[in-house]
């Protein structure tokens, strides 16, 4: 495994993808709207690498700049940007709320734009030829499921898969060796369900079945990101081998797609 001139990750996570990219020795300016977990994190970390903290709410655009004004300050720009920052509703399309809709809409489909124009604003100005972006997805991107509490979700996870296609045709007018990759994983151990679902559906989805760790997530990452220059991996997607409980969620069932959700 090899990183070439992987200076500086913007990373929108606090989790697997962060340990291992410093374990690598990637110097990591990690970003969340709680400013006492990152410390917290940020204490507990192995190195070599460095992590820098920042509060920022992605879905803001001038909190996204100052972020990357930071990462310039201490390391000159950025080199690779992973988008990850991301929540789930469970308001359906015939009874959702607004509210709910323009709240994943602002962090999961503007805040991920704007993060990924900024990062690539940042590589071009630091005149690096091999910066990367990393938007991660889903397995729901892939198919729509047959559950109403996840169809708005599911249609953000579509978003993503053509803003990342699109990006990845806007770098490659630049003349530079940019990669843009989607990474779709499947059912990750994560507090989304705990946040969309709340603790007793969460408890008994993750105990279910045999779950992806974000430390799964991470491997796929640096897997990516190790691609030789000439390389790009343009999606990956990362499945669980047991199927997910659905009755556990809605009872209604779903079809047989042979793809399994996050």
């Amino acid at each position: 495994m090899f990183f070439v001139n992987l200076e500086l990750v913007f990373c929108i996570y606090l989790g697997g993808i962060t340990i291992a990219l410093i374990k690598h020795g990637v110097n990591v300016v990690g970003c969340a709207r709680n400013f006492e977990k990152l410390q917290d994190f940020a204490m507990n970390l192995p190195g070599p690498g460095t992590f820098v903290p920042v509060q920022c709410d992605v879905s803001k655009e001038a909190e996204v700049i100052e972020m990357l004004k930071i990462a310039k300050e201490r390391f000159g720009g950025i080199d690779i940007c992973i988008n990850n920052a991301g929540i789930d509703i469970t308001a359906t399309l015939l009874d959702g709320n607004v509210d709910e809709w323009r709240k994943i809409i602002d962090i999961n489909i503007i805040g991920l734009s704007i993060c990924a124009r900024e990062a690539v604003k940042s590589m071009k100005e630091k005149g690096i030829d091999d910066g990367h972006v990393i938007n991660i997805g889903s397995i729901f991107g892939e198919f729509v499921p047959d559950r109403g509490s996840c169809h708005y979700y599911s249609a953000v996870k579509f978003a993503v898969k053509a803003l990342t296609e699109g990006t990845r045709n806007e770098v490659r007018s630049l003349g530079k060796n940019f990669r843009v990759t989607e990474l779709c994983p499947g059912f990750v151990e994560t507090d989304l369900v705990y946040r969309s679902c709340g603790a007793e559906v969460a408890k008994k989805m993750y105990s279910a079945i045999r779950c992806m760790q974000p430390e799964d997530v991470a491997d796929s990452v640096v897997y990516i990101l190790g691609a030789p220059p000439h390389v790009q991996i343009t999606k990956l997607v990362i499945d669980n081998t047991d199927p997910l409980p659905y009755t556990l969620l809605e009872p209604t069932g779903v079809p047989d797609t042979g793809a399994q959700p996050i």
